[in-house]
């Protein structure tokens, strides 16, 4: 497992401006900072460096983002990965969060992970309908029940996705889903 000293992070970029851009951001945190224009540059330094958190483009010259992502998550599960990517197909928010959304821990939601270019107003409902789902039984039900209310607040609104776009992510997240703990 990774180092518990620095935390490092891994962009994996090829645009060189936005490269840069992710970090001059992260330049006053306290994280070392590694990055890989490519694929094959990212696999070397995930397997050699074993980073906290992964900022991954899925559009890179060599591989397919979803397949590095895919490898990464099979590999190293504990790596935390964000996607960064004008890619907003929900087929892609689907499969991503296929990928990592939901931790189980006992039967239980642990930790929920919610990424894509259709999150709700205002920003902060991101973390409160991951907090919402935190402990609820591991189950489509369970699930569907505590999105529902969430979504049924007041103070959100959830810019054009329904609620089966987000069942389907949840459902297929959940047949893959590896229990931990």
């Amino acid at each position: 497992m990774a180092s518990m000293s620095v935390k490092k992070v891994l962009i994996v970029e090829d645009s060189m401006s936005l490269n840069t851009l992710y970090q001059q951001y992260l330049r006053n945190e306290k994280v070392e900072i590694l990055t890989a224009g490519n694929g094959a540059e990212a696999k070397y330094l995930v397997a050699n460096q074993e980073p906290s958190l992964v900022l991954l483009d899925l559009g890179l010259p060599d591989i397919k983002g979803m397949d590095l992502l895919e490898w990464i998550k099979s590999e190293y599960p504990y790596i935390e990965v964000v996607i960064i990517t004008s890619q907003n197909a929900i087929d892609t928010v689907v499969e991503v969060m296929r990928l990592g959304a939901l931790a189980v821990r006992n039967g239980k939601v642990n930790h929920a992970i919610l990424n894509g270019d259709w999150h709700p107003r205002p920003i902060e409902s991101v973390s409160w309908l991951e907090d919402a789902l935190d402990g609820v039984d591991a189950t489509e039900d369970a699930i569907r029940e505590a999105v529902s209310s969430f979504m049924g607040r007041d103070e959100v609104e959830f810019a054009s996705v329904e609620i089966e776009n987000l069942m389907a992510a949840f459902g297929k997240a959940l047949a893959d889903q590896k229990t931990v703990g």
